[in-house]
């Protein structure tokens, strides 16, 4: 099992999730949203604990929200508005 991390590190670790779902997108347009969750699942969740990791596949899954939503929006606005949800987000998964 791993270590719990801190919360400064759990919300970076879901804008980084956030991050790689987006790039994955980009370079893979044509997979659905569930395929690009597979992928940041088995690309950058190993290691970190049960909470973070679901906080990062919500990240991930908010990220690909926003983008299909609003696909005038950069990557850094995509990610500005997940850092902006995360507090929710993280409320909703029970930290």
């Amino acid at each position: 099992m791993a270590k719990e991390i801190n919360p400064i590190e759990r919300k970076i670790s879901m804008v980084a999730a956030a991050s790689e779902a987006l790039t994955c997108k980009k370079k893979n347009p044509k997979l659905d949203s569930d395929r690009v969750i597979q992928h940041v699942s088995k690309n950058v969740l190993s290691g970190k604990d049960e909470l973070t990791k679901m906080g990062m596949i919500a990240a991930a899954s908010e990220a690909l929200n926003i983008a299909e939503r609003q696909p005038h929006l950069s990557d850094k606005e995509i990610l500005r508005q997940v850092m902006g949800n995360l507090p929710g987000m993280l409320e909703n998964i029970g930290s």
